[in-house]
């Protein structure tokens, strides 16, 4: 049988359109999971021939390995693309400058074998600068359904690489909503609204690189997300009234740390008023 259609439990599915230094860490800790049943689909999205050639070697030297390329640099665009492309059950993300533990997709496949009901599963991971030197991170881990669905409304609970989930019910979802950026948040808020039941594995399974040219690290890049999330989360309060989403709006858009900020200056300032008098 034709290896692009032998049936296959998990697809793990990265877009990437150049190498900022992680790339073959990224990809190994992938071809070396203890879980052996996937497919590893690789869409190679507006970048040049060097690049594509460099990951048609990879394709060459493991069969697991699937290359495809496009002329469109969305990634939402490309990861319905891979996503299109792959046999899988289970759809598995991956970014191409983290590193997923060995034993990341034996957990999540024993998990939702386990919990039947759950469609969408996260985990818990562990942040990293470009040297792979663990950064402190004040990052509040929701495990359960309940509290995922109720602080989803302010704030984006899922780390979107750690992510396996059915494509079946992806695919009757709709996928995932063209735009540059958030596109995760607004698919699960779409799944969380047909009633999807979404987890984190306690575990820490992703080291979730922080590096100076990541998308969430630059600056443009930044400023885009803020605005989409933002236009997101007003959109879901026109729809549902919950006030919820506006203070999310609040917090997406950095409002509640300057109100903090500007509720301790007010303080500090009129403490050295009543000094004076």
């Amino acid at each position: 049988m034709d290896k692009n259609n032998e049936p296959i439990l998990i697809s793990c599915v990265m877009a990437v359109n150049k190498d900022d230094g992680f790339l073959d860490e990224a990809i190994n800790s992938i071809l070396a999971q203890s879980f052996s049943d996937f497919e590893f689909i690789i869409v190679a999205n507006n970048c040049d021939d060097i690049f594509f050639n460099r990951l048609i070697e990879y394709e060459r030297r493991d069969l697991r390995i699937r290359v495809y390329r496009t002329s469109i640099p969305q990634l939402p665009y490309n990861l319905n693309f891979g996503i299109d492309k792959s046999n899988g059950k289970y759809i598995a993300r991956m970014d191409a400058d983290d590193i997923s533990e060995k034993n990341r997709f034996e957990e999540q496949v024993r998990y939702l074998q386990a919990n039947p009901e759950v469609v969408v599963l996260g985990t818990n991971f562990e942040r990293i600068n470009d040297k792979g030197m663990t950064i402190p991170s004040n990052y509040i881990f929701y495990k359960n359904y309940l509290d995922i669905k109720r602080n989803m409304k302010l704030k984006c609970c899922i780390c979107h690489p750690t992510v396996m989930l059915k494509k079946e019910v992806f695919l009757k979802t709709g996928g995932y909503a063209y735009g540059f950026t958030a596109e995760d948040y607004d698919l699960w808020l779409r799944m969380l609204d047909q009633g999807a039941i979404i987890h984190n594995h306690p575990m820490k399974l992703l080291k979730y690189r922080t590096h100076l040219n990541s998308v969430t690290n630059n600056k443009s890049n930044l400023k885009r997300n803020i605005a989409y999330t933002t236009s997101l989360l007003y959109r879901k309060f026109v729809e549902t009234k919950d006030s919820r989403y506006l203070l999310g709006m609040f917090i997406a858009g950095g409002w509640g740390i300057r109100l903090v900020r500007f509720r301790a200056w007010l303080l500090r300032f009129f403490r050295s008023i009543g000094s004076k008098n």
